[in-house]
């Protein structure tokens, strides 16, 4: 019998830890809020559909949301009956496919309103539609000035139905000033609309740092994506809730040597010893999602103790500067990114070395490494239904 290959490298995603930050950002919210899980990249790495089962599966949120149609079928393919925003833009001859799936499409132009109008007027049952609006994004959306009277002509078109309005935080990270302009601006598009007695039911604004940094921005609707994952959407400040990360990426030690001091490690001699040593590959590169630009900067945990990473990160591989102290040994453990006994490489930690962000340093892990899930999701057993109805606080 030929014995199965062990993982060189893998991803742990503690599912229990992503329901207990989906916990603490509902104690934000006001209990008629809802709650929205953003999932689109994979969700941000750790798993479109064992994230999105665990969450509906416990009712821990409202709805979903993701950046494409392929998202909202596969989610719907795989049992998940929750509404399902689209936040990208789909294109006019899509509009079957959202009636098909019974999805929620983002509107901001009047050809893709008018193909999803056509669209529900043959399926005999309208789809529901949020507008988009741009208060500074500089993105997609119709212009907020421009809002009004958008959604007066769209209110008009027999076969949709205008369930939301909502907008996206720039820089909510790094520009309070900016972020309470377009907070204002959204507040006085409702106040127009509302005087107009254009009611909208779901009016929703913050994104994660906005939920935890700018009460102001909770309206009907929170849209809470890197919160969720246990990541603060701002290096070294504390949200107001506890998040627990829920990734751990690990790997295993490939190969040990000697090595003299003055010796030079991997491409281009970039780093040289000093001393007597030991350099310690472990199998991991960029081609895994490991930042090239980490090179000579960051670190891995290898049984609570830092090792730095040193020489340039190659396609495939890392090297270590173990020293001469404590054991290493071949086919060991280390991690990438996340908790080791006390020790711990956060997100943001992490994508500071490759110079980035912890969106891009989490995506950025290939969906080739292997993801392990605790506790055991149900996702491989959930039905494929293909007409499930998703339930709507909107009235028709």
């Amino acid at each position: 019998m030929v014995a199965q290959p062990q993982p060189i490298t893998w991803v742990d995603v503690n599912l229990a830890a992503i329901q207990e930050n989906a916990r603490a950002v509902r104690r934000l919210l006001k209990p008629t809020t809802q709650l929205m899980a953003v999932v689109k990249a994979n969700a941000y790495g750790h798993g479109l559909l064992h994230v999105a089962e665990t969450l509906s599966a416990a009712r821990l949120v409202d709805c979903f949301g993701v950046a494409s149609l392929t998202e909202g079928i596969t989610l719907r393919n795989h049992g998940i009956t929750p509404p399902i925003l689209l936040m990208g833009q789909i294109l006019p001859e899509e509009a079957p496919l959202v009636a098909r799936y019974h999805l929620t499409a983002t509107v901001c132009t009047k050809p893709v309103a008018l193909a999803l109008a056509r669209a529900g007027q043959r399926a005999k049952e309208p789809i529901r539609v949020h507008l988009k609006v741009d208060t500074g994004m500089g993105r997609y959306g119709v212009w907020h000035a421009e809002a009004p009277a958008f959604i007066r002509w769209l209110r008009a078109q027999h076969g949709v139905l205008v369930e939301g309005l909502y907008s996206h935080l720039a820089s909510a990270v790094q520009d309070r000033a900016a972020t309470l302009q377009q907070l204002a601006a959204f507040r006085a598009l409702v106040a127009t609309l509302e005087r107009a007695r254009m009611y909208v039911p779901l009016k929703h604004l913050a994104n994660s740092m906005g939920c935890l940094g700018y009460p102001d921005s909770r309206w009907d609707l929170v849209r809470a994506g890197l919160a969720l994952y246990g990541v603060s959407p701002r290096a070294g400040w504390a949200p107001p809730v506890r998040l627990t990360p829920a990734l751990r990426w690990r790997a295993r030690v490939a190969f040990i040597k000697p090595v003299p001091a003055g010796r030079a490690v991997s491409y281009g001699g970039t780093y040289r010893t000093t001393r007597r040593t030991r350099i310690v590959t472990i199998p991991v590169g960029y081609a895994h999602g490991y930042p090239l630009r980490s090179s000579n900067r960051s670190a891995v945990l290898l049984d609570g103790r830092r090792l730095p990473v040193v020489g340039r990160v190659t396609m495939d591989h890392l090297m270590l500067d173990a020293g001469l102290r404590g054991s290493v040994r071949v086919g060991e453990a280390v991690t990438l990114l996340g908790r080791d006994r006390r020790e711990t490489i956060r997100a943001e930690e992490f994508a500071r070395w490759g110079g980035t962000i912890a969106y891009d340093a989490l995506c950025g892990i290939s969906p080739a490494v292997p993801r392990y899930y605790h506790p055991s999701p149900r996702t491989a057993t959930l039905p494929p239904p293909r007409r499930a109805r998703p339930a709507s606080s909107a009235t028709p």
